[in-house]
Parts: C-alpha cells; structure tokens; sequence
C-alpha cells in the first residue's frame, strides 16, 4: 500500500507534483497536491522510486575528511 503523506512526490500524467495533504474523507481517502484545490483518486498517482531492495547490500562508505 502507499503512503501518502505531505512532501512526498507522485507522478501522475506523467508529470512530477508534491501532496500538500491527505485527509479521509467519507471512508474515502483524499489526496492534495501542492497548487491544486481538488483532491486527486489516490489510484491515478505513482509515487516516486524507493531505494528498497530484498537483497543484501552493503552500507555506503563514509568517507572521512
């Protein structure tokens, strides 16, 4: 299931937007992007790429300075 939460960026007719605010609404979960009025269907939104894997990968090196 995605989370949906504000900042988070979403794809959605092929371009990239930002939820300003979720709100549940009627059971019904609504879903504001930023500079729009009108809640978007959760269902028409991608969200944006994760770094999670379920292979083993091993921790980035920090480099000192």
């Amino acid at each position: 299931m995605p989370v949906f939460r504000p900042g988070t960026r979403v794809r959605m007719g092929g371009t990239w937007q930002t939820v300003s605010h979720v709100m549940l609404r009627r059971l019904e979960l609504a879903i504001y992007l930023v500079g729009q009025e009108k809640p978007v269907d959760p269902d028409k939104l991608e969200l944006e790429p994760t770094t999670f894997t379920t292979r083993r990968v091993a921790p980035p090196q920090v480099q000192p300075q």
